[in-house]
């Protein structure tokens, strides 16, 4: 494995030079955003259709919220392109920019996706209590991941997603 300081060193020379930091910190700031947006309406429904609280499971609300999530979830996980990103003019390459590997999509994917499953799992269940305290940890683990995720990239110019799969987010089209 290489050292710290030399893996940082590889992430601030794959930021490109015609993108200013503070501009593809703007990107990507628009990205996660409405990429939380898509995930939190979809959550949403699948929360109000399947809580405890509901008194019944209407399929005009639920049907479409797991079908943009489910598509949402299987885009990312296997190209790494979400609304976001797209519409940011933003993709996921390697630090010598080239295309990620599938398995790099698919650990960054299932990572940064983990307080969604704990979020799901937390809505299937049929215990009150139970469901709760999973949709609160899930709630926590996200805000967590929005702290930890913006220190990361004040010092280092990659999320912890990033971080852990090697990948860096650069201007659609730089890189190729």
């Amino acid at each position: 494995m290489e050292p710290v300081e030399q893996r940082a060193a590889d992430v601030t020379e794959a930021i490109p030079q015609d993108v200013g930091v503070p501009a593809l910190l703007e990107r990507g700031a628009l990205a996660a955003a409405v990429d939380a947006a898509v995930v939190s309406l979809c959550g949403l429904g699948l929360f109000v259709s399947f809580s405890p609280l509901s008194a019944s499971h209407n399929p005009r609300v639920w049907a479409p919220s797991a079908v943009v999530l489910g598509l949402f979830v299987a885009v990312e996980l296997f190209t790494g392109a979400t609304f976001g990103k797209r519409l940011a003019g933003l993709t996921l390459r390697r630090p010598d920019g080239a295309r990620p590997s599938i398995w790099a999509l698919i650990l960054r994917g299932c990572v940064r996706l983990l307080p969604v499953a704990i979020f799901l799992a937390g809505v299937a269940m049929s215990d009150e209590l139970a469901s709760g305290i999973a949709c609160i940890v899930a709630a926590i683990m996200s805000l967590c991941y929005v702290v930890v995720a913006y220190l990361l990239l004040m010092r280092t110019g990659r999320t912890p997603f990033d971080a852990i799969a090697g990948t860096v987010l650069t201007r659609r089209g730089a890189g190729r």
